[in-house]
């Protein structure tokens, strides 16, 4: 049950005079206690002169099935009410932060100020800690359902948010629109070592990379793609390589490679798909390396490839099938220069 009816019990005393009445209550459910504090002020300028509320130990994943694991201590200071909008400051910790790979949330901290108009909902001075992945600032508006952020960021890592990404010191924007349906960013980001521009959405149970440019050193990487969560999970992508040097990553080969590539197919059920490569004006380790490729999988077996590389002068060439004793693989290697 990605819902299931949690147990409430709730208490409340009220207290004062008639022009300031003070308001305090508790409450506690499965998914942690709450506890608020308010003084209304009915013949004032203000509605609500002050509030004051917390939750402790509060568990997203108790909210919904898959959400990850958190421990939030949610707390609302300074809270003011008037006859035009409501105005305070939220402050949220999570002891229990940690890698999305680890299904738990990458969130250290985060203080904001908000403000709701009765239309809109404004977050001015958006400080976020997410631990070993760095900080991020911003502010954002929600109205009509969606929520639009404007974030910087001065040292994002990668690796603090996933365990399986590389260590990055990236710096730069992002902005998004969220609903409840759909989620889109776009943004730039830089370290050292590479620069990436980005456009990706996710709605409707998939991720529609629009447009995607990493540039590391006088090499440039250009993709844009698609994939499906649901069903036989579709997928197709595209890009070009220009100028890229692996070596500029780390410990990898000195190349030059000018590329093109694109595949499609799904991963759902009996995997398939087809892809084509194209290179074309490239050097590794200072030898030239050019040629095509082709190859198209499916029923647990190669139903087509068609390979012809030359690599410093030597040749290989494959064509045929290959999975069935019924199938030929015809290959070829010339390798005189080895």
């Amino acid at each position: 049950n990605k819902n299931a009816d949690l147990p409430f019990q709730a208490s409340a005393v009220v207290g004062g005079e008639l022009a300031m009445i003070g308001v305090g209550g508790t409450a506690t459910v499965e998914l942690g206690s709450a506890r608020a504090a308010l003084v209304l002020t009915p013949f004032g300028e203000t509605l609500l002169e002050r509030i004051e509320a917390s939750t402790e130990r509060v568990n997203p994943a108790k909210i919904r099935t898959g959400w990850p694991r958190a421990a939030l201590d949610i707390r609302l200071r300074d809270g003011m009410l008037d006859a035009t909008r409501f105005r305070g400051d939220i402050d949220i910790s999570n002891v229990e932060a940690g890698t999305i790979y680890a299904n738990r949330l990458p969130l250290r901290h985060l203080a904001t100020g908000v403000e709701w108009t009765g239309t809109e909902i404004l977050v001015n001075g958006l400080n976020a800690d997410l631990g070993q992945a760095g900080r991020v600032q911003g502010s954002g508006r929600y109205a009509d359902a969606i929520a639009h952020l404007d974030l910087r960021t001065g040292n994002l890592n990668l690796a603090g948010l996933h365990a399986k990404l590389n260590a990055t010191g990236l710096s730069g924007t992002m902005d998004g629109a969220l609903t409840p349906s759909s989620q889109h960013l776009r943004g730039t980001l830089q370290d050292k070592r590479l620069a990436a521009d980005f456009d990706v959405e996710h709605a409707a149970d998939r991720i529609d990379v629009r447009a995607l440019a990493i540039r590391i050193g006088a090499g440039r990487i250009e993709a844009s793609g698609a994939l499906a969560l649901a069903g036989e999970q579709a997928f197709k992508a595209s890009g070009r390589v220009i100028n890229f040097n692996p070596a500029a990553l780390g410990r990898f080969e000195s190349a030059s490679l000018n590329a093109q590539f694109d595949a499609s197919g799904h991963a759902g059920g009996v995997p398939a798909g087809s892809g084509r490569f194209i290179i074309r004006n490239s050097r590794v380790r200072g030898f030239p390396i050019e040629g095509a490729a082709t190859l198209d999988v499916g029923d647990g077996r190669i139903r087509a490839v068609d390979v012809d590389l030359s690599i410093a002068g030597n040749s290989v060439q494959a064509k045929g099938v290959l999975g069935t004793p019924a199938d030929t693989l015809q290959w070829r290697v010339d390798a005189q220069y080895l």
